[in-house]
């Protein structure tokens, strides 16, 4: 048992106690084991078992271990978590440059190594079929037990140096054999004098390459853990949100080595939208299978170093931004860090300049630990524009969008640079991921938009281009000759039966769309709402809108029909004042005449 002050558990003022009668059951095959483990546990003096009423009892839950003993688990949810501030990985991985051996203590049970005091211990009363017992030292239920224990060993090793602690695990570094030995018999020795047991059985010392919180760490870099990323890559499709959200949270851990996940993972992203039915296509399934072969080309991840040349490059797409940090070696650039998200639907309708300007934004305030106080980096872009733009500094030159921007901008100092897109350093690491395609997203985006911009024109010339009488007899015939289109003629011109299970077989598919066609001059026409969408041209109200239509046309449920359209409209929805109007208010009835007078100005 570790030498410190007793643990206090603080509760909140304003919890009932939580307390059951009766133990759940366990199940034959444990028995026997949840028995020897609560004889292991009181023998250690862990546990002591209780008899007089208590407020709390929380229910035991046994869980069989790989090694066949049981970790007995309770609820507590009414703990007041602990302040403590945990370090972040990025806070941590850059204080191992230039560092060569590394070795891994881990604590024994960590926190039962932890007293308990007496007078909060009964709050961890449990019952079980066997009787109630207690913890005499931490618990592992306990919300607040991760904090304690790091402060608590922290607090033990505070004023070494070259040793960090994260939980149960301790990682200590250093450049030479030497030192490395020196440190590890102050360390030991500090642990010692604490009481504080170790597990031997997992530390690891005096290694050139060691894992720490999911990542391995040697003289050169980080990357993913092999064994996080087979785990991942093993993973199963998902079969609804649940295990998406689980797969995307273990991915997401590993965004730092892969540049413009939020990119990739768009469709998958899309289905844990709100009020999103949940189906898995082709899109899904190729961005899953992106994610696995981004995974397996991670790249090697450089320690930041202050004193090199610092590069920031960003880039943005129609959907998602993101960022590449990277500096200045004797063999090249090497990246330090990646960063992605995906645009909001109101940033999706920003201009080209202006999602540029935010990529850039963005990435350096992503990157700000690094970056807030450097004299001077270099910021590359693709988009030509923007640099003198970032370069001038002046507001008044800027856009009002990009005016706050550049604000947001001015606390570090950049000095931005035109690179094209093919020759960005994140462009050269994302064409190193193979795809199924030998172009990148980039490529694949411009044609894409090409292509519309090509549908839109010809759509544009061929509804306006007059056609011929030869082809429009040749159209009318091939219409009578199709089975298809001759039975929906037949049904448009003499009336569709009132049940889809009456149609014939060869026209029930355009049962649903039988209110838009019509027939003109011999050919079987299917039309769009023009007359509701000219009305509404504008984006007028539900009454402005039916004073439009009284003046031209009218339909049996014309005004219903407005009234549904107007509703339905999405700009009018996303563009309606939030604050609605106040209705009059009455005024008292006057006695006599002329009691009150109004003035409207």
């Amino acid at each position: 048992m570790v030498k410190c002050t007793p643990v206090k558990i603080k509760v909140k003022d304003d919890v009932t106690p939580y307390s059951i009668s009766t133990a759940r059951r366990v199940p034959i095959p444990l028995q026997s084991k949840v028995k020897k483990e609560l004889e292991r546990m009181k023998a250690l003096d862990i546990i002591e078992e209780i008899t007089e009423p208590t407020d709390w009892v929380s229910p035991m839950v046994p869980v069989p271990k790989a090694n066949g003993d049981v970790y007995l688990r309770k609820l507590n949810q009414a703990v007041q978590r602990e302040k403590y501030i945990i370090p972040m990985f990025d806070d941590i991985i850059h204080q191992l440059r230039g560092l060569t051996i590394f070795s891994k203590l881990d604590a024994q049970s960590g926190f039962w190594q932890l007293p308990l005091d007496p007078d909060t211990a009964k709050l961890t009363t449990f019952i079980t079929p066997y009787g109630r017992f207690f913890m005499k030292r931490v618990p592992f239920g306990i919300s607040s037990a991760p904090k304690i224990f790091m402060r608590t060993v922290s607090e033990i090793l505070k004023g070494i140096d070259g040793v960090i602690c994260y939980f149960d695990d301790i990682l200590c570094y250093s450049k030479t054999k030497e030192e490395h030995e020196n440190l590890i018999a102050q360390v030991q020795r500090r642990l010692r004098e604490a009481s504080l047991q170790l597990n031997e059985a997992k530390c690891e010392y005096r290694k050139s390459e060691i894992t720490f919180l999911g990542h391995v760490i040697d003289a050169k870099g980080c990357r993913p853990d092999p064994r996080k990323v087979e785990a991942i890559k093993d993973m199963p499709e998902p079969r609804d949100t649940t295990e998406l959200r689980r797969y995307l949270g273990m991915v997401n851990y590993l965004c730092r080595y892969m540049p413009h996940l939020s990119t990739v993972s768009k469709p998958l992203n899309l289905l844990l939208m709100k009020d999103m039915a949940w189906t898995w296509g082709p899109e899904q399934t190729e961005s899953f299978k992106k994610i696995r072969e981004m995974l397996t080309t991670a790249p090697l991840l450089s320690y930041f170093d202050p004193s090199r040349p610092t590069v920031v490059e960003a880039d943005s797409s129609s959907y998602g931004i993101g960022g590449c940090l990277l500096q200045e070696f004797d063999d090249g650039l090497k990246p330090i860090a990646y960063c992605s998200r995906t645009l909001t639907n109101a940033e999706q309708k920003y201009a080209q300049i202006e999602k540029e300007f935010l990529a850039s934004v963005w990435a350096c305030e992503r990157f700000d630990r690094y970056l807030m106080g450097l004299d001077s980096f270099t910021l590359l872009t693709d988009h030509k524009p923007l640099v003198p733009l970032i370069n001038s500094k002046y507001l008044s030159e800027a856009p009002i969008r990009c005016q706050r921007m550049l604000i947001r901008l001015m606390r570090y100092k950049p000095k931005a640079e035109y690179r094209p897109g093919p020759t960005m350093v994140t462009s050269d690491t994302l064409s190193r991921c193979p795809t199924t395609t030998s172009t990148s997203s980039r490529t694949l985006e411009v044609e894409q938009n090409l292509q519309n911009d090509i549908q839109f024109h010809v759509d544009v010339i061929t509804s306006t281009w007059p056609i011929t009488d030869e082809k429009l007899k040749e159209i009318k015939a091939k219409t009578q000759e199709d089975p298809i289109l001759k039975t929906a003629f037949e049904y448009t011109t003499s009336g569709w039966p009132m049940y889809k299970e009456d149609v014939k077989l060869a026209a029930r598919e355009l049962y649903g769309v039988r209110n838009e066609l019509s027939v003109v001059d011999g050919l079987l026409l299917r039309g769009d709402c023009i007359i509701l969408n000219r009305i509404h041209d504008g984006h007028p109200g539900i009454s402005k809108s039916r004073e439009r239509a009284k003046q031209a046309v009218w339909w049996p449920g014309i005004s219903k029909d407005i009234q549904q359209m107007v509703a339905g409209c999405g700009h009018c929805l996303e563009k309606s004042p939030t604050q609605q109007k106040e209705p009059l208010m009455t005024s008292e009835l006057p006695d006599r005449p002329f009691q009150k007078v109004a003035v409207d100005i």
